[in-house]
This record gives C-alpha cells, sequence and structure tokens, in this order.
C-alpha cells in the first residue's frame, strides 16, 4: 500500500487536472494490467456518459416552455400595464407632528401681591 500511495501522490503533483478518484482508477487499472488503449476508452466512456445526463436534463428543461393561451397573454398584458401606471399616490401626513403651543408667558411682577417683607407670608 506504502508504494502505491507513492505513486499516488506522484501523480497528483504531476497531473493537476485528475481528481483523486481519477488517480486511483488509473493506479488500479495500471496494476490490473489493462492496456493503455482500453484505459483510454474506459475515461472516454466515463465522460461521455457524464455529458449526455447533463444534456438530457437541459433538453427536457427547453421543451417544457410555456406555451401562451389567449388567457395568459391578457393576464400578461394587464400585469405589464399595471407595472407602467404609477401607483395612486396619497396625501402624505406631515413628516412630523405640529411644535406644541407656546407655554403661557410667567405672571408678571407687578400682578403679584406686594409683600413687605420675605417673611410676611408666615406671619
Amino acid at each position: 500500500m506504502d508504494e502505491r500511495m507513492e505513486r499516488f501522490s506522484c501523480l497528483c503533483k504531476r497531473q493537476a487536472s485528475l481528481s483523486w478518484r481519477g488517480v486511483f482508477e488509473k493506479i488500479v487499472l495500471e496494476e490490473e494490467g489493462v492496456s493503455p488503449k482500453v484505459r483510454g476508452k474506459i475515461r472516454r466512456r466515463r465522460r461521455r456518459r457524464r455529458r449526455r445526463i447533463k444534456t438530457r436534463r437541459r433538453r427536457r428543461r427547453r421543451r417544457s416552455s410555456k406555451v401562451w393561451t389567449l388567457e395568459g397573454l391578457e393576464t400578461l398584458r394587464t400585469t405589464v400595464l399595471r407595472m407602467k401606471t404609477p401607483p395612486p399616490v396619497s396625501p402624505l401626513p406631515p413628516p412630523w407632528p405640529p411644535p406644541p403651543p407656546p407655554p403661557p408667558p410667567p405672571p408678571s411682577l407687578s400682578s403679584l401681591p406686594s409683600l413687605s417683607s420675605p417673611y410676611s407670608l408666615f406671619e
């Protein structure tokens, strides 16, 4: 196993494009004594299979595109028109509450009862 790991790390450094799985497969196929020609065939077949699955999915998605009915077109037209017309503008409330009424002015000195001395209240 040590020797195999050594070859694995060496291959990884040399061929960065191969995935771990690809490198392991390459080593195993070499050990099994599979000729390089057949190895290439196997790799190509795998690639082709992967590609085919992807294209099949894509095609299916493309085919299921919407078939427009008259009703569908009408609803589309109304939604587009709705998007084009600006929404009705409601009268905006004032941005902040109105200032509170000014407090009543303090009573003037002349209206206060006259005191002969500061202590006359407590007598």
